[in-house]
């Protein structure tokens, strides 16, 4: 109760509040297009978004490619690709967050194999007129994703995704941002946040990229902000961590930016009896910096600017 009448009274706030946010396309314009796909980057872009994110898994021989995780479809389940169709003998017993499972996982591909795959909604049921482009598009490089960036004048905001889980693979997903980093001609200084869930890689990149590198700590509630502002420069915390009261003045005393994560527009995912806009005044009310979202147009008419 106290949590709800804390964001009505955001509410209620929210158009007196000033100051810009920025408009983080989630995995693309990924509520209208297949995430992670040069289409959903583009059209995000050209709806206004400050940044484009793509999540980075490692393939066999060491590409960075845009997917969310390393695991690119379930046996009978959730997929982003059409892998099952074009490699069914590739099947296997894994694991994804500690979780058994059985599918198809990119560390399994060559980039040439990957370049074979097309992708596909993830939510089909929830969103049908993303999933009508099911196997049009290409899966992405690292590289392509920051050369359409660098083209737009747009940010680029990578997560390096389950580095522990290729780092038993002996793949070292760091040392292969920071090269294709450099292969990329990107300014680190630049309009460039990388993010983690993992701390150990952001103290890498600490090091490795030095401190004026921004550096985003994820985490699925209020993380220890004290230890966080040691090697980062903001958070990403889900939406309901980033309403609570005082959490955004805390992390603002300590210098960090609040990403919060992930604005979408069907109402299954947003908090009872709001809409996608009464969602981004809270945020934006609370003190947010940047919201990641699934719509970035819709954010960008919203907040104005872009």
């Amino acid at each position: 109760m106290k949590r709800i009448c804390y964001l009505f009274l955001l509410l209620a706030a929210a158009p007196s509040v000033a100051g810009e946010m920025l408009v983080i396309a989630h995995r693309g314009a990924s509520g209208e297009l297949p995430e992670h796909t040069i289409a959903a980057y583009t059209r995000a872009i050209e709806q206004g978004a400050d940044y484009i994110e793509p999540d980075l898994v490692a393939t066999r021989d060491g590409h960075l490619i845009a997917r969310h995780e390393h695991l690119l479809a379930m046996q009978g389940g959730e997929a982003t690709t059409n892998v099952a169709e074009v490699f069914p003998e590739r099947v296997r017993d894994g694991a994804l967050y500690g979780q058994a499972v059985r599918g198809w996982f990119v560390e399994d591909f060559t980039l040439a194999e990957i370049g074979r795959l097309r992708a596909r909604e993830r939510m089909p049921e929830v969103r049908p007129a993303s999933a009508a482009h099911d196997d049009r598009f290409s899966i992405p490089t690292f590289q392509e994703v920051a050369a359409l960036a660098k083209r737009a004048g747009v940010g680029l905001y990578p997560e390096l995704k389950q580095p522990e889980h290729f780092a038993a693979l002996g793949i070292d997903v760091v040392a292969r941002f920071q090269e294709e980093l450099q292969r990329a001609e990107l300014d680190p200084h630049g309009a460039l946040f990388v993010q983690s869930f993992h701390p150990p890689t952001l103290r890498r990149l600490r090091e490795a990229l030095g401190p004026r590198v921004k550096l985003v700590h994820l985490d699925r509630e209020a993380p220890d902000l004290a230890d966080v502002s040691t090697y980062a420069n903001g958070v990403g915390v889900p939406m309901t961590v980033a309403m609570e009261p005082a959490f955004i003045m805390s992390a603002h005393i300590y210098g960090l930016a609040v990403h919060p994560y992930t604005l979408r527009a069907e109402a299954r995912f947003l908090p009872d009896g709001i809409t996608f806009e009464q969602a981004l005044d809270a945020l934006r009310a609370a003190g947010a910096d940047g919201v990641f979202t699934d719509f970035p147009g819709r954010a960008r008419r919203h907040l104005g600017g872009g």
